[in-house]
């Protein structure tokens, strides 16, 4: 499994990525957390 996880908003997000099988345990769930840390300009120099 490759897999990108790139929030676009700012601060922390989660995700769950859910990976079917078909063993008896069922689907293995696997928790994401990111954060993205947005840079403000003003528009002052």
């Amino acid at each position: 499994i490759d897999l990108s996880f790139s929030p676009a908003a700012a601060g922390v997000r989660t995700a769950t990525l859910r990976v079917d099988s078909n063993a008896p345990t069922g689907p293995v769930f696997v928790n994401l957390r990111g954060s993205n840390d947005v840079l403000f300009s003003d528009g002052f120099e």
